[in-house]
C-alpha cells in the first residue's frame, strides 16, 4: 500500500517531536495524532514502524547498512529508541556559534541545571540570532536530559571514575554528565559521547584538560596522569 510519504521520513519527524527518545507506544500514539499516514488501509502499520526503525539502526540485525538514524536506549527488545542526531545541520551551525559566547562548562550546566540557572546562562547570549540559538539549546537540553537521566540510572548515580555515590550517606544524587567530545564542537548527545562523573572529577577533567582514550577506557590529563574508568557499562 502506498503511503503519503516514506515511513522513515515520518518517523524522523515523530522522534523530533518526542525530543529524540521514545518507547514504541509513544511513537504509535504520536503517529495517530499527527494524522499524516494512512492507518486505516493497513492494519499492520505498527509492524511497518518497528521494521523501519530497525532497518535504520546499526543496533539491529535488520540494519540496511545505509543511514544509521536510531539507537537502542535500553538495549534490544525494550522498545525504547533514540535519535543519534537530534539537531539538524542548520541547528548545529547555530550551536557552533555559541563557542564564542558561553563556555563548554556552561553548556553542560544547561543540560542539567535548574530552570533559573539556565535562564541566567541563556540571558548572556546577545547576538542577532540569539532567539534561534536559545531555541536550539532548549531543544538539545530536552534530548540530552533524557539520555543523561538513563545513564545516571544505569550507574545508580555513581561516578564512573571513582565509584563515589552520595545517596546512601547524604540522601542526594549529585553526579553529572561530561561530554567526551565537547558538545559545543560535536553537538553529539549520544550515550557513547557521555561519561557520568562526580562533581569533583567533572571539574578535574575540565581543569586538567583530560582526553578520553576509548581503546584503553581511561582519561589522560594534560600532565600525563592516567585514570581508568572503574565503572563502564556503555562505552
Amino acid at each position: 500500500m502506498v503511503q503519503p510519504r516514506r515511513w522513515i521520513d515520518e518517523l524522523l519527524d515523530v522522534f523530533h517531536e518526542l525530543d529524540g527518545i521514545a518507547h514504541y507506544k509513544q511513537v504509535y500514539e504520536t503517529i495517530r495524532i499527527r494524522g499524516v499516514m494512512d492507518l486505516t488501509s493497513n492494519t499492520n502499520w505498527q509492524a511497518a514502524v518497528r521494521r523501519t526503525v530497525e532497518q535504520y539502526s546499526s543496533d539491529s540485525e535488520a540494519f540496511l547498512n545505509k543511514e544509521d538514524f536510531f539507537y537502542t536506549v535500553k538495549g534490544k527488545g525494550k522498545g525504547v529508541w533514540g535519535l543519534r542526531e537530534i539537531l539538524q545541520a542548520d541547528e548545529k551551525r547555530l550551536v557552533s556559534k555559541l563557542t564564542n559566547e558561553i563556555t563548554e562548562t556552561e553548556i553542560e550546566n544547561i543540560f542539567e541545571a535548574d530552570d533559573e540557572l539556565v535562564k541566567k546562562i541563556l540571558s548572556r547570549i546577545n547576538t542577532i540570532a540569539s532567539i534561534e540559538e536559545r531555541q536550539v539549546i532548549i531543544k538539545a537540553r530536552k534530548a540530552s536530559r533524557a539520555v543523561i537521566s538513563k545513564l545516571k540510572q544505569l550507574y545508580d548515580h555513581s561516578c564512573q571514575l571513582c565509584r563515589s555515590n552520595h545517596n546512601s550517606r547524604y540522601g542526594v544524587n549529585v553526579v553529572e554528565a561530561h561530554h567526551i567530545e565537547h558538545f559545543s564542537i560535536s553537538q553529539n548527545h549520544h550515550p557513547s559521547n557521555l561519561v557520568i562523573l562526580c562533581p569533583t572529577h567533572h571539574r578535574l577533567v575540565h581543569a586538567g584538560k583530560a582526553t578520553y582514550l576509548r581503546d584503553r577506557q581511561l582519561f589522560v590529563y594534560e600532565n600525563g596522569y592516567e585514570e581508568t574508568l572503574k565503572l563502564n557499562k556503555h562505552l
